[in-house]
């Protein structure tokens, strides 16, 4: 039989994404579980109408609550185990699909997803990505594992959301300077959100994240990037825009330049037109 895919969304304060993002889900998944809601005390302290759009899916896809702790990483791993205990197809052989609010594919990827599943060689299937920076048009080079083959039904998920099931026979889909990828808009969402995930986002402290938002993203400009890029290798320790090793700029070391379309439920928004996410 063709193996189910589980779609797995969790969602806070992100109204403008929601939408688009169940859209998605929908459209690729055989079953869809979306929870809404801070995984901190602090985030929960962000409210908008995520909830409320949310909502009127819940005739087509299954609507829980998060769990909050002290902790993001613990919360999302409780919350997304208690997600798939609700699931229909928590079956061997079925698929899990962690389906973010600020990821989204376009239909060739989605194919390539499908021909890998449908092989039965794969266990885990990676995702490399444009990891959009300031707008839509910026970007650096990324990867996320984002779908698992349930091989043994009792695995689940470990803080953050690290899948206990093998990992081994990896599939990973490619990415191209066109359509093919992920589209990832992480750095795109509201920088209180971002500042407030940061700092409660593991049980260990990240200042380097902290003290990067506030002296480079937050002030990088576009136009003069030699000269941000220079300051951050004295903040960060790397010749990048970004402060993570795992994110990758081009040989100078600057962003990618990205003139193409997103994918169609986001070229549906307005938000390919914002110039610059962090004023909004």
């Amino acid at each position: 039989m063709k193996p189910k895919i589980i779609g797995l969304l969790n969602a806070w304060y992100s109204e403008r994404w929601i939408a688009p993002a169940i859209e998605q889900a929908m459209q690729y998944c055989d079953e869809v579980i979306v929870a809404v809601g801070a995984h901190s005390k602090s985030l929960a302290s962000l409210k908008d109408d995520t909830l409320k759009i949310a909502s009127r899916y819940k005739d087509r896809v299954t609507l829980l609550d998060a769990s909050m702790s002290n902790f993001h990483d613990k919360s999302k791993a409780d919350t997304l185990n208690r997600m798939l205990s609700k699931s229909k197809f928590r079956q061997k052989g079925n698929w899990i699909w962690i389906l973010d609010v600020d990821e989204f594919y376009f239909d060739c990827t989605y194919q390539d997803i499908l021909q890998a599943i449908s092989s039965g060689k794969y266990n885990h299937i990676r995702v490399e990505e444009k990891f959009f920076f300031i707008n839509m048009t910026r970007y650096l080079l990324c990867s996320h594992g984002r779908l698992f083959r349930i091989v043994d039904p009792s695995s689940s998920f470990q803080p953050t959301q690290r899948w206990t099931g093998p990992m081994s026979d990896l599939y990973v889909v490619k990415r191209d300077d066109k359509e093919h990828g992920m589209f990832h808009y992480s750095l795109l969402v509201d920088i209180e959100y971002r500042r407030k995930m940061w700092s409660t986002e593991r049980s260990y402290q990240q200042p380097h994240l902290l003290k990067w938002l506030e002296e480079i993203y937050v002030h990088y400009d576009l136009n003069d990037e030699e000269t941000w890029i220079d300051k951050n290798k004295k903040v960060s320790g790397i010749r990048s825009p970004y402060v993570g090793p795992l994110s990758k700029p081009n040989a100078d070391g600057k962003l990618f330049v990205y003139n193409g379309k997103h994918p169609p439920l986001i070229e549906a928004t307005s938000l390919p037109q914002i110039e610059d996410f962090r004023k909004e």
